[in-house]
């Protein structure tokens, strides 16, 4: 259960990590901590986000507004589509269907952290998850 709730929260943040009105920094390179909590359960993971992977949550609102439509157009053999797609301020709210599912994110930045609250609708079921996400700072070096 937490496991395709996490996949499609992921997905979320990675298009959705996005927009105040303009193009901008909302995220800033490094190490980041997110903590997916759903149906009781938590999971922990650190990734290193660099500039370029970044570069269209921090880009203009159009920009990440198509790479969503772009991501979402892939999945689940070409079923979903985003359906909404708003920036207030320091919120971003998406809603994502897939067939009979849907999937609707809200992301607000502060700074260094971003609280996620989603939920996902199959068969009339709904299931919440919450993501927070804070950078612990630079990302470390790597051997070469």
């Amino acid at each position: 259960m937490i496991r395709s709730t996490t996949r499609l929260t992921l997905i979320a943040f990675a298009f959705s990590a996005t927009a105040l009105l303009l193009a901008q920094e909302r995220m800033r390179p490094g190490l980041w901590e997110n903590t997916v909590t759903s149906g009781g359960k938590s999971a922990t993971r650190s990734h290193c986000l660099t500039a370029d992977e970044l570069a269209i949550t921090n880009g203009s609102t159009e920009a990440i507004r198509q790479s969503m439509v772009k991501a979402f157009a892939k999945l689940n053999n070409g079923s979903c589509t985003l359906k909404d797609f708003k920036v207030e301020g320091d919120t971003i709210s998406s809603v994502m269907v897939c067939g009979a599912s849907s999937f609707a994110s809200t992301r607000t930045f502060h700074g260094d952290n971003v609280e996620t609250a989603s939920t996902s609708t199959t068969a009339g079921v709904a299931r919440v998850s919450h993501i927070t996400s804070r950078r612990l700072g630079a990302c470390p070096a790597t051997e070469k």
